[in-house]
């Protein structure tokens, strides 16, 4: 009986040694080879493709340019503090210029652009570090050949270009006090014409100093060698070309956008996010710089941010940190960048174990905690907030676009999270356990009606927002991932089930999420907007959340998928946002947007939005680091964690990985049966201790690191037995955006939507005069008689000065004019013919029965008396809108090209026609009240509103109003 004992156990015990127990070997002191880069990466265009490309100077300056074409934007060229400096250059060799547009190959590297054109010219372009300085080489075929620059935007006399002639050009930059943009030009130094763009104090045209010529070799070699730096710190090796030279990428973009302009902070994307949000800030900060082991910088730019919390204790924003942070303002704006703030924090202290920074930290965990207790929570315990004060921001006449009030899942989540830090921060610090408990209590009463209110039975899903009457939103929006994923830290008690979780993320997978990333809503929802810029349909920020592939979204998504296994998914995603950053404008960043579907005649997708993004670009890094790599650092407890996820298309990474004051190298591989670890120490006396997870395996492997040149090695061998068919059934599909469908946003619209034929009214073709009114002049400020301006130069003298409007009959259309004392056209965009004027045109037809109104839209704060009371209302900016006096818009022009304008600046003249069957009964008698202002597309196109007017003027507002919501109008005519 006792050999039938034996003989059984050692049978037992054989099996589970080859199927469940894998064979661990420690090899002393042998270490996973890392190599170090030495040639910097670059992309090489040979095919004539025009791409975009970025550069910045790691302060506060940048420069976009365009490979194969010129800049036609106001936001590409140079820019130094949020002031446009010029928008391109054009190079002239022996007196006739290189055509950009036929250049043999375009080259971009971290450092600097080169074009090579047919002559054999070599043009290198050049942003100098930690300086406003760019420097333009140029490298000739033959000897005698000589070079001349001239600068798009600003004037000069075309035989006085900057050249050999003229060595020294000085001209004043608008926008920036006692500063001037000095030229000058370096013949033949090191086989290379120079041309040095520099901002200086002084006009004085003296020498360029021999030091100077000296110091710029320094800049030069020192920009390249913080490349080098970036990529050879924490080196990699990745069995993926693609995603090797992406990542690379990745790195050297998003670096680019970590600067100094107001304090240490991160630019939000490039070219017109060149400022600090918090919200991007702190989403970015663990994919920015705490993964590749830039703890200082992250540690300075959470300390800049905290010092600008809102300490009012009578403000609503009491205690929350700012939305955004620009070199004027500090606006405090958004419901979630607080609680990004402490996440980021706390990851931080979990990443590099600072008790230290936490300490100094801590009261402002407290106050923006206890700030959202007094001013911002509901009995359920929720965080309260406003319909744009969430990620989907965008805001119309009408108000937000995409609007997520009162209670927004994603903010329950960040909330719920942010009180369970606070209360173990706390613990940690040993201080404030009374507020800990108390935290810790409206956690859990969080947690409970969270999984109340917000969960949708019937479809297995979350809400994305409660409205205020307590009414569940049942739009589907990815926002629900975060619930998810923003709770998922060392320490910190899930917000969902495990089971729940997985129902989220299988939802969002597969109705939301393509192969080219996240959708922002359904796309069976009737709201889905399938293109960006997309006018006369609808302006570009009625889409902006509304449909459009939001590039960051697949950082939480792909987290998500990975945390179930989900790897076909994931894998699919992750490398074709590889394949964007590659190939996608601008080409080696990561843009903003994507549009779901290709347009008309077009096989590829069109980026759109910022061409560099930081969240995008840092979440891309996140997820290598902490999904597919899979490790969390736990230095506060000297732990490490591995999750490795490899797959068929990424079988093998090499890697060095930052833990507190050194490094691990690490080499990950997968095996036949499973995957294969090897974890190297170069830390002097530390122990590390930790776990490794594998995907089919709920055990984790221990993992003892004692002391420095040890070596953890495991090889996992999987025991799932799961036939290959059933596992491609379990795969989760991504979504698919059907192309057949009639969407109504474009399809399905409301009101007449107006051609160019129907209202372009160009000049000399006027017919018989119906009716005329001149104003007095100079009388555009408003009805107190004090309005003024706002600071920005664009905002002319005049341009809400109303001198007279003619009407005329035109035959099937009535033609109006609007001339004014000013009219601007600051090339924003062209297609309108001019911009920041903004009119409304009051009209009582006594042919259209109906209501009438005295109250004027679209954000104007205005009242006509009665006697001014209308049946329609035409309101022009950037483009056109017809609508009655319950304000239903009834007809719709925007201008889409150069030839059909509203604006003729050179005349000071508003045209445009209006068909006569909209305002059949018009006559020399009809009353007629045309009110001007200033107009405000919210940093997007189309038509816009009235611009505000506040007590004080400021960059963007005007100033001399009564109150903070006092009327937009400037001046009134009233015919008849």
């Amino acid at each position: 009986m006792k050999r039938i004992f034996t003989f059984f156990l050692i049978l037992i015990f054989t099996i589970l040694s080859y199927c469940s127990f894998p064979e661990r070997k420690v090899p002393p002191h042998r270490k996973a080879i890392i190599l170090r880069r030495m040639h910097l990466p670059q992309i090489v265009i040979k095919d004539g493709t025009n791409h975009q490309f970025t550069f910045t100077n790691k302060i506060a300056g940048f420069f976009v340019g365009n490979s194969h074409r010129y800049n036609t934007s106001s936001f590409e060229g140079w820019t130094v503090n949020e002031v446009h400096i010029f928008q391109d250059y054009r190079i002239f060799k022996n007196g006739r210029e290189l055509n950009r547009q036929n250049i043999r190959l375009f080259r971009y590297l971290p450092s600097r652009s080169e074009r090579v054109y047919k002559d054999g010219t070599l043009e290198r372009l050049t942003l100098m570090d930690s300086t406003n300085a760019l420097l333009i080489a140029l490298k000739a075929p033959h000897a005698d050949d000589y070079y001349e620059l001239q600068l798009t935007g600003l004037k000069f006399k075309r035989d006085a270009l900057p050249g050999p002639d003229v060595p020294v050009t000085i001209r004043k930059i608008q926008g920036m006090e006692g500063k001037f943009l000095r030229i000058d030009y370096l013949p033949a130094r090191k086989k290379m014409n120079l041309f040095l763009l520099r901002l200086v104090n002084s006009a004085s045209p003296d020498t360029l100093k021999p030091h100077y010529l000296a110091h710029l070799d320094t800049l030069i070699l020192k920009r390249q060698k913080r490349f080098r730096r970036l990529l050879n710190q924490y080196p990699f090796r990745i069995k993926n070309q693609r995603l090797q030279n992406a990542l690379e990428w990745a790195l050297i973009s998003m670096d680019a956008l970590v600067t100094h302009q107001r304090g240490p902070g991160i630019w939000a994307g490039l070219p017109w996010f060149n400022n600090y949000w918090g919200r991007d800030t702190f989403i970015s900060l663990p994919g920015a710089l705490m993964v590749s082991g830039h703890f200082e910088q992250a540690r300075q730019i959470l300390r800049n941010f905290a010092n600008f919390q809102q300490t009012d204790a009578q403000s609503r924003l009491y205690g929350r940190i700012p939305n955004r942070i620009t070199n004027e303002d500090i606006i405090y704006n958004t419901a979630d960048g607080t609680w990004w703030f402490i996440r980021a924090l706390y990851q931080y202290y979990l990443m590099t174990g600072d008790r230290d920074f936490l300490k100094a930290m801590f009261p402002h965990i407290r106050l923006a905690i206890e700030g959202a207790i007094k001013k911002r929570t509901d009995g359920n315990g929720f965080l309260t907030h406003g319909d744009a004060e969430t990620w989907m921001d965008a805001v119309g006449a009408q108000g937000a676009w995409s609007p997520r009030g009162n209670r927004a899942v994603e903010i329950q989540a960040l909330w719920y999270t942010a009180l369970q830090i606070g209360a173990r921060c706390a613990g940690i610090l040993n201080i404030d356990q009374d507020e800990a408990i108390r935290w810790l209590q409206l956690a859990g009463k969080v947690r409970r009606n969270f999984n109340r209110f917000f969960w949708d039975s019937t479809r297995a899903c979350l809400y994305d927002h409660l409205k205020a009457d307590g009414t569940a939103d049942s739009a589907l929006r990815p926002n629900q991932i975060f619930a998810i994923t923003v709770p998922d830290l060392d320490g910190i008690l899930p917000l969902l089930s495990a089971e729940r979780q997985r129902m989220v993320s299988k939802t969002v997978t597969e109705n939301l999420t393509t192969a080219n990333g996240v959708l922002s809503l359904w796309f069976k929802d009737a709201n889905f907007h399938p293109y960006h810029h997309y006018l006369p349909y609808y302006v570009p920020d009625a889409a902006y959340h509304n449909g459009l592939i939001w590039a960051w979204l697949a950082g939480p998504v792909l987290s998500a998928q990975l945390k179930f296994n989900q790897i076909y998914p994931a894998d699919t995603l992750f490398l074709n946002e590889a394949r964007q950053i590659l190939r996608k404008d601008a080409i080696g960043n990561y843009a903003e947007l994507l549009e779901p579907l290709p347009r008309k005649g077009r096989h590829t997708l069109q980026v759109s939005g910022a061409i560099s993004q930081a969240w995008s670009l840092a979440e891309f890094i996140r997820n290598f680091y902490q999904d597919v790599v899979g490790y969390r650092p736990l230095a506060y407890k000297n732990q490490i964690e591995f999750r490795p996820h490899l797959s068929e298309d990424v079988p093998e990474i090499r890697c060095r990985l930052p833990y507190k004051s050194g490094f691990l190298d690490v080499h990950l591989e997968k095996t036949k049966v499973g995957c294969k670890i090897d974890i190297h120490s170069n830390l002097s006396n530390e122990q590390i201790g930790g776990k490794a997870y594998f995907e089919d395996d709920s055990l984790p492997v221990s993992i003892f690191l004692p002391d420095s040149g040890t070596n953890f090695v495991y090889e996992y061998i999987s025991t799932d037995t799961t036939a290959d068919s059933v596992k491609i059934l379990q795969r989760w599909k991504l979504a698919k955006v059907d192309s057949s469908i009639q969407f109504p946003v474009i399809h399905a619209l409301p009101f007449t939507l107006l051609r160019p034929g129907d209202v372009y009214f160009p000049l000399g073709h006027n017919g018989p005069t119906v009716l005329y009114a001149r104003d007095a002049l100079k009388d555009d400020r408003g009805a107190n008689g004090k309005y003024v301006y706002p600071l920005n130069k664009a905002f002319a003298e005049g341009i809400a000065d109303l001198k007279s409007v003619t009407v005329y009959d035109n035959g099937n259309s009535w033609g109006f004019r609007i001339d004014l004392q000013n009219l601007v056209n600051p090339n924003w965009h062209p297609e309108y013919g001019f911009q920041l004027t903004y009119l409304a045109i009051a009209i009582h037809d006594p042919n259209l029965d109906g209501k009438r109104s005295t109250q004027i839209q679209h954000l104007a704060n205005f009242k006509l008396p009665p006697s001014r009371a209308f049946n329609r209302v035409i309101y022009i900016g950037g483009g056109l809108e017809l609508r009655d006096a319950q304000d239903k818009r009834i007809a719709l022009y925007i201008p889409t090209d150069r030839q059909h304008p509203l604006g003729f600046v050179a005349y000071r003249q508003i045209r445009f026609q209006i068909p006569k069957k909209f305002l059949p009964g018009l006559n020399p008698k009809t009353r007629i009240t045309v009110l001007a202002g200033l107009q405000d597309d919210h940093g997007g196109s189309g038509l816009g509103d009235f611009r505000a007017v506040l007590p004080v003027p400021d960059q963007w507002h005007g100033g001399g109003a009564a109150s903070g919501n006092a009327p937009a109008v400037y001046d009134v005519l009233m015919a008849n």
